[in-house]
């Protein structure tokens, strides 16, 4: 029989990873548009969506959506790698404590 802990974590994790696939599809998608259309900025442009927004944008006018579904793409990526590290740890320091 699962402890409660550990269906909490199984389920949160699940929940978080096929979150993250779903991501990962969608910014893969995007990002095969744009390197096919040779769409090119750096990270500091995915850092800063004011810059984004700046310059980029109003190069790719035609690109608008793949652009910012690419760079939003990966900051939820980002954000759910962080939460996965999270859960894992927590489920292995509440294990480690029993």
């Amino acid at each position: 029989m699962l402890h409660i802990p550990t269906v909490v974590f199984l389920v949160a994790f699940g929940v978080v990873l096929l979150t993250n696939l779903f991501i990962r599809v969608l910014v893969l998608q995007n990002y095969k548009i744009l390197v096919k259309k040779r769409i090119d900025f750096g990270k500091e442009h995915m850092n800063n969506i004011k810059k984004l927004r700046a310059e980029i944008l109003p190069k790719y006018p035609k690109y608008r959506k793949n652009i910012l579904v690419f760079v939003r793409g990966i900051q939820i990526s980002k954000y759910c790698n962080f939460a996965l590290v999270t859960i894992v740890s927590l489920f292995v320091l509440s294990q480690m404590l029993n």
